[in-house]
């Protein structure tokens, strides 16, 4: 059995070698009888990659493959996506998604993520991958989701009006700028119908990517669920 100090281990491990664990799980393994203590299973297409890695006396292996058959099929369907691109944004976007399902490296999924924020106002707004790490008791593993839904343009340029007048709210926030971004990144502030949100749980919202490195050059996205919003405040029963 996995303890929170074996998971904390593992994760000083893979900061070590630099590997993100976003789209990973690990199992637990007697060193013994089996050879390696850990095993931490990588999600990708790919199949054919394996590492054995030893650190503070312990022998970790690194696998690929994870979900493999679930992650083909999906590229399948990105392949199918392409066509229908708006855009270059999104036409790059789908490809990084692509290559980091089928590769499991993650900066593949960070590129997708810079296109995706610089793809602005779309009709139809999606993404995809490992994103929300809220049940991990580290914070450092993500569960996947898969959105797709439609713009209420309307709402929007509400929104766009916060978002134009926002760095005059902030300057009257009770904090100093020191707690504040270096450079305040205008958001695509945008108000989203749902048509499918693949995930064990839905959000009133959301504010994408998590990668702090991509959000500090590149900017993010704020998007209200309007019609989860909606169905949230209307009904006695929880939406989830």
């Amino acid at each position: 059995d996995m303890s929170l100090d074996d998971a904390k281990f593992v994760q000083r491990f893979l900061e070590s070698i630099s590997m993100s664990a976003y789209n990973t799980r690990v199992t637990k393994h007697d060193q013994r009888a089996q050879g390696v203590a850990f095993v931490v299973h990588v999600a990708s297409v790919d199949t054919s990659r394996a590492s054995i890695h030893d650190f503070e006396g312990a022998r970790i292996a690194i696998v690929y493959g994870d979900h493999a058959r679930f992650l083909s099929q999906v590229n399948e369907c990105l392949v199918q996506a392409q066509k229908y691109a708006a855009n270059e944004h999104q036409t790059k976007m789908i490809e990084n998604y692509i290559q980091h399902f089928q590769t499991g490296d993650v900066n593949l999924h960070k590129e997708s993520q810079k296109e995706w924020i610089q793809d602005v106002g779309p009709v139809v707004e999606t993404n995809i991958g490992f994103i929300e790490s809220y049940r991990d008791p580290l914070g450092a593993r993500a569960e996947f989701e898969g959105l797709v839904s439609v713009v209420n343009k309307a709402m929007s340029l509400k929104f766009a009006s916060l978002v134009n007048n926002a760095e005059k709210f902030i300057e009257r926030l009770p904090w100093s700028k020191e707690f504040e971004k270096d450079t305040f990144q205008k958001p695509d502030f945008t108000s989203l119908d749902v048509l499918t949100f693949a995930t064990s749980g839905i959000p009133l919202g959301i504010n994408l990517p998590n990668y702090d490195d991509v959000r500090q050059v590149h900017g993010f996205k704020n998007v209200s669920l309007g019609n989860v919003l909606a169905s949230a405040f209307s009904s006695q029963e929880r939406v989830t």
